[in-house]
């Protein structure tokens, strides 16, 4: 997982960063069954995004910005929906072999009515 990390803070172009970690979230919510489809709960903040790729958060504004445009994504009312997950999977280079799926679902669930309780005032990923 730290090399996959590596290769994203130092390879990878902001749209494919982005995209990665995108991805890589509606896998881990999925695989332990909080996801609808491609819809899972984001309660980060585009600069808890920046952060995690070694972006800045106005860089991360544009990327989602394009991504909505091009219709890859929604994000309302702290809800992520991948409107075309295989098109950001490719646009990522996405494989989820790396990861390590062993997490509890209530872990999961307190920690992001955790993130949520947090992050309840502006900068919201939807602000994009």
């Amino acid at each position: 997982m730290l090399r996959e990390r590596i290769v994203a803070l130092g390879r990878r172009s902001a749209p494919s960063g982005v995209a990665y970690l995108l991805c890589e979230l509606v896998l881990r919510q999925r695989v332990i069954g909080m996801a609808e489809d491609h819809a899972i709960r984001l309660p980060l903040t585009q600069t808890d995004l920046a952060d995690a790729l070694g972006l800045t958060s106005v860089h991360v504004n544009r990327v989602l910005q394009r991504f909505r445009r091009d219709q890859l994504l929604t994000l309302e009312h702290r809800r992520l929906n991948l409107r075309n997950g295989g098109r950001l999977e490719a646009i990522a280079g996405f494989t989820p072999n790396y990861l390590q799926l062993n997490r509890t679902l209530a872990e999961v669930i307190r920690y992001l009515d955790e993130l949520e309780s947090a992050r309840a005032g502006p900068g919201r990923l939807e602000d994009a």
